[in-house]
């Protein structure tokens, strides 16, 4: 590997993963030639490698998944801690525009003629930001609560790590916009310091996705899939599943139901069936979906803008 001579420990299960062999646990990499059962779990530090089907089972690896056959149920989840991490700069993403956008709403509504400004310079301009963020900027304060969720628990505590001082950093801010504690708020120049905090948290995140690990599955049904790197799956088509990518999504075939969120791209040749199958498709800002066919039911979303498919399109 690059030049490399590396001796990479493997484990190779030549027969199926049932109540026989258990749960298995490796640092290196799994190879399963058969199938994986209901309720079992594959927990490895490198490459899990399945040449039949997983049924209902979980699947935890540090390098990438290999599915060849089919995933019924069940959840996938490749590299580690970092999956979570996608989810928080995704979320993280999504609050900073609309924190600007309250400043500017704060600065314009201030700026007004007839708006009176002594209530401010006595409480602060909380009292204001609390006002526009009940009015206007109500999804503020439900993505700060959902990024809470997302924050490991551990790192709420007094740990000393680099990543414990993150989360609780952002733990902080996310609280300036819950409840009553906008009121707290003395400047609007404050909003500059926690849009500071949130950047440089997305930039520091970003640094443990060097090395992606990605999944590839032949068909999928009613699973979830977490991956730092992309998702691909290569059968006919896809029921009902929940992918998070940190870089790509390709399904070669269909997608119908499920939701689907990649931070880059997501190319699927056809969304949806009708309006009672809900499908969504989701990247962030700048990302491209791409698609042969989007039916009713199916919602695309780009960073900030959504849009609810009415009819069938090409």
């Amino acid at each position: 590997e690059r030049g490399r001579l590396c001796v990479r420990p493997e484990l190779v299960i030549y027969s199926d993963v049932d109540v026989s062999t258990g749960n298995i646990e490796f640092t290196g990499d799994v190879t399963v030639v058969g199938d994986v059962k209901e309720s079992l779990t594959i927990n490895a530090g490198g490459l899990v490698e399945i040449k039949g089907s997983v049924y209902h089972a979980r699947i935890i690896a540090g390098g990438g998944a290999i599915i060849h056959k089919n995933l019924i149920g069940g959840q996938v989840s490749v590299g580690g801690e970092i999956v979570n991490h996608t989810k928080i700069v995704s979320s993280i993403r999504r609050i900073i525009p609309r924190i600007r956008n309250l400043q500017r709403a704060f600065l314009q509504l201030k700026a007004q003629p007839r708006f009176s400004v002594e209530d401010l310079n006595l409480r602060g301009d909380g009292y204001l930001i609390k006002l526009i963020l009940e009015m206007r900027f109500a999804e503020i304060p439900d993505l700060c609560k959902r990024l809470q969720d997302l924050l490991p628990r551990y790192g709420k505590g007094d740990g000393e790590g680099e990543l414990c001082k993150i989360w609780r950093i952002i733990d902080g801010v996310c609280n300036c916009f819950i409840g009553a504690n906008p009121l707290n708020i003395k400047s609007i120049s404050e909003l500059d310091t926690y849009i500071n905090y949130m950047e440089k948290t997305v930039s520091r995140l970003e640094d443990f996705f060097s090395t992606p690990a990605d999944i590839t599955v032949g068909y999928c049904q009613n699973a979830q899939l977490e991956a730092t790197g992309s998702i691909t799956v290569t059968g006919p088509i896809i029921y009902g599943c929940n992918m998070t990518s940190g870089s790509e999504i390709n399904v070669l075939g269909s997608a119908r139901g499920g939701s689907y969120f990649a931070s880059s791209s997501i190319t699927v040749n056809a969304v949806g069936l009708n309006e009672t199958v809900k499908t969504s498709l989701a990247v962030d800002e700048g990302g491209v979906i791409r698609a042969r066919e989007l039916n009713p039911g199916t919602t695309i979303t780009i960073g900030q803008r959504r849009m609810t498919i009415d009819r069938a399109r090409h």
